[in-house]
């Protein structure tokens, strides 16, 4: 029997989640400190990573039996950089006798609802595809969002704490229990999975006498035909998984990983296989610096992907944090001063809306690989016929115009680089420099409604009593169009399903198979940004100043 989730959340209200000094945490950084406060700290994120001396270890497992195994082992054969061995997921969820893991148990709940609901798309579709010939994409297929099963993860899972020093604290596993939970899951549905673990090497004096705690990544990839080639367009789907030490983290993160874990359902419940390469990550230890994206950028993606790929061309990355916050209220959307010259569109559009935090932003850079994949994103949103109340804002950042930015503009930004995007436009390592395409999307975190209170504090935590703390169409229409992007961009072909579920109530449109060559972002086609690496020369490391 499922333990009482209630109980413990509130357990952990009561006993542990206290408010604390946050005097050293990374995520107060704001422009407002003074300049050589914000100096320093630029400095110290972008400085040159040594790649050589990273320590940093990596292995993949691929579920067994897998009914697409021939295929991963073409593509994974080798000389590839990349190995993998054979792994049965469903078996290492635990013995059914396992004590106080109640992830473990949640972890047993989740798969069965998931093989439940393969169960049902494929009955149904083997009722309903013989004979039909319309191509309209009734809800309740496999690609459309799950309202079940991100309500199942947000509210039995992503929101504990996900925080090596909580963990100490309260003599619990729970970090370590959550990213068992993400790791297996990814490999239940089928994505050659992957645990990268590295000691943090930036930030240090923040850990103490205890020193840093080793973090890891979660990562997994759905191979395209162009896999292993110059002409494969990599799309990278991200999301950091870590919290600060006295929060729940349902917002910041939890949203962002359940948005992600929900598309990797639907890519596997809808036997998606693409003709460019999909990969997922979850990031650990972003929350001191975004150090799970950086040694995921420049020693796994360039390292081993990209260099051995023959420099394949890179459509991007989509990094979500924190997404679930919507509010009508007037006034409801705080801003900086900053904002007016950093975004001023999106100040505008919220000054002209009577303040209201009713959108989903967008955090764009003034370059033209940004601006596709925000478009991309933007047509598939507004594909979907979302209410006039939820909106989508663009976050253009007018004064990053270059994909080479130097270290001054990164300063005046650094309010607006707080996230995991920032180690894919600026790429400093010692050998090299170079910029990858990224946007974020974001409800703005501590600049809306209660999160001004909430944000890295104990609020940030599902509450039973208020059903009105999630807006579930406005996560589900984050969600819905997070899977039609990586859908078109990917130039997947997915079989439809049509079971008709009462857990979703979003009519969408679509086609009943991807077939379509010019995907819903043709008006804006550009070629994918081609990663070039600049070697930078012994007397000049920092190639970002």
């Amino acid at each position: 029997m499922l333990l009482n989730v209630d109980i413990i959340i509130g357990m952990i209200l009561s006993l542990y989640l206290q408010p604390t000094s946050s005097k050293d945490s990374l995520s107060n950084i704001s422009v407002k400190l003074d300049r050589r406060r914000v100096t320093n700290y630029t400095d110290q994120l972008f400085a040159p990573h040594d790649s050589s001396n990273t320590q940093t270890s990596i292995f993949f497992l691929l579920q067994s039996n897998h009914p697409r195994e021939k295929f991963f082992n073409s593509k994974f054969a080798a000389p590839s950089p990349v190995e993998f061995e054979s792994f049965d997921f469903y078996a290492d969820s635990g013995p059914q006798d396992d004590g106080d893991n109640f992830i473990a148990k949640v972890q047993r709940v989740d798969i069965e609802l998931l093989e439940n609901m393969k169960r049902k798309f494929n009955n149904h579709r083997a009722k309903s595809v013989e004979g039909r010939g319309s191509h309209t994409r009734p809800w309740g297929d496999a690609l459309k969002a799950s309202k079940q099963h991100l309500e199942l993860m947000l509210t039995k899972v992503f929101t504990f704490p996900r925080n090596h020093r909580f963990d100490i604290v309260s003599r619990s596993k729970l970090k370590e229990d959550i990213g068992s939970y993400i790791w297996r899951k990814i490999g239940t549905l089928g994505f050659l999975t992957g645990a990268q673990t590295f000691q943090p090497r930036q930030f240090l004096h923040i850990y103490g006498a205890s020193g840093p705690p080793r973090g890891t990544n979660m990562i997994g990839i759905l191979p395209g035909e162009k896999w292993g080639t110059s002409e494969d367009r990599i799309l990278v789907v991200g999301a950091h998984w870590d919290t600060v030490e006295n929060t729940g983290g349902l917002d910041d993160n939890g949203s962002g990983v359940a948005a992600m874990m929900e598309l990797a359902r639907a890519l596997s419940h809808g036997e998606c296989s693409a003709e460019y390469s999909i990969m997922l990550v979850a990031f650990d230890l972003e929350e001191v610096g975004s150090q799970g994206s950086l040694v995921f950028v420049q020693d796994f993606l360039i390292a081993k992907v990209l260099e051995a790929g023959g420099y394949p061309q890179f459509r991007g990355a989509i990094i979500m944090d924190s997404i679930l916050h919507h509010n009508m209220t007037k006034d409801s959307q705080t801003m900086e001063e900053e904002w007016t010259h950093q975004v001023p569109g999106a100040v505008r559009d919220i000054q002209e809306n009577n303040g209201r935090g009713d959108f989903l932003a967008v955090f764009q850079r003034s370059v033209e690989a940004d601006r596709y994949l925000a478009t991309a994103f933007g047509n598939n949103w507004r594909k979907n016929n979302p209410s006039k109340d939820i909106r989508l804002v663009d976050f253009q950042m007018e004064n990053i115009n270059a994909e080479v930015a130097n270290s001054s503009v990164l300063e005046d930004h650094i309010n607006l680089l707080r996230s995991d995007h920032a180690r894919f436009w600026s790429v400093n390592n010692k050998k090299y420099f170079t910029s990858l395409p990224a946007i974020v999307l974001t409800d703005t975190g501590p600049y809306r409604g209660g999160m001004a209170t909430c944000y890295h504090g104990p609020c940030d935590i599902y509450n039973p009593g208020n059903k009105d703390q999630i807006n579930w169409e406005f996560l589900l229409q984050t969600t819905q169009a997070l899977i039609d992007t990586v859908v078109d961009l990917s130039q997947a072909k997915c079989q439809a399903r049509y079971f008709k579920t009462e857990d979703n109530k979003m009519a969408n449109k679509g086609t009943m198979e991807n077939e379509s060559d010019t995907p819903a972002t043709q008006e804006t086609q550009i070629p994918p940004a081609k990663v070039s690496v600049a070697t930078v020369s012994s007397d000049n490391d920092n190639k970002s100043k």
